[in-house]
């Protein structure tokens, strides 16, 4: 019988259920809501929120960005309120109706400089915005090579005929530039004077050479443009028209024109309405 036993014992195995973990899959157990990190997500939100309204407030309404100072520098020969009225202008107002041109940030140098090009012919001018609340507009003028005057208008004009800016004629007091009074039938057009670009040059050589070698026995009032073809006319302060010749030597013009002035006309040169240097040794006069 032990021996029986024995093998009964040998083909059973015991289990202890005591060490597994046994769980119904079909029962679910409840997860615990963490309430806190719900919390603390919400204050992120929230926090992001602030902080990017703040920004946005700082970058488009805060007085930071505010242009508060503007520098022109450069300007001679005209004043620099009419480039100053231009940056007010564009100063108060909007991009898209909504972006402040007030605003360093979003001050439109582009429109500003295509504007400036269109009203004036600067050899160059630039702008530069300097942070947060000043901007500098450096202008580089063209040379001035005459004033000239068309009905009843005066304008500042470059060496290739372009009009640099209207000037008002009480306020010119340049005499280094000759004055030049378009009496012909081709007038301004397209910001340009449309008489051949070579008479102002011309006319500034004469201009030169009148006021050094006549001194002052010659009082240029201003220069004279018509119809006459290589033509160039003084208008003397006493109401005398003397007319030169583009093609001839100025140097020669004029020393034939103070040889009959001392010799020949004598006091009697501002009673004189024209004088008449264009034809060779010849001079005539009435």
């Amino acid at each position: 019988m032990p021996f029986l036993k024995n093998n009964q014992n040998r083909h059973h195995k015991i289990f202890d259920y005591h060490e597994k973990k046994l769980e119904n899959p079909f029962y679910s157990r409840k997860k615990k809501i963490n309430h806190f990190s719900g919390l603390k997500n919400k204050m992120f939100i929230l926090l992001g929120f602030m902080i990017a309204s703040s920004l946005i407030w700082f970058i488009f309404a805060s007085s930071f960005w505010k242009i508060k100072e503007i520098a022109i520098n450069g300007l001679d020969r005209m004043p620099n309120n009419e480039i100053s009225q231009m940056i007010d202008q564009q100063i108060g107002g909007r991009s898209w109706l909504i972006i402040p041109q007030k605003n360093l940030l979003f001050f439109n140098e582009k429109k500003f400089l295509s504007s400036v090009r269109e009203r004036y012919r600067f050899q160059d001018i630039q702008l530069k915005k300097q942070w947060p609340s000043k901007l500098t507009i450096d202008i580089k003028e063209k040379t001035l090579a005459c004033i000239w005057n068309e009905s009843d208008k005066y304008y500042l004009t470059d060496t290739e005929g372009y009009i640099l800016s209207e000037v008002n004629p009480l306020d010119i007091t340049d005499k280094t530039h000759p004055l030049i009074s378009n009496e012909s039938v081709l007038k301004i057009n397209d910001g340009k004077i449309q008489i051949d670009a070579s008479y102002i040059g011309s006319i500034a050589d004469l201009y030169d050479k009148v006021a050094k070698k006549a001194a002052a026995d010659i009082f240029i009032d201003r220069f004279i443009v018509d119809k006459d073809i290589d033509t160039v006319k003084i208008l003397t302060t006493e109401g005398v028209r003397i007319s030169f010749n583009t093609k001839e030597d100025f140097n020669r013009q004029i020393e034939k024109l103070l040889v009959v002035k001392k010799e020949k006309l004598k006091d009697d040169f501002k009673n004189k309405k024209y004088i008449d240097l264009r034809f060779g040794d010849k001079v005539y006069f009435q």
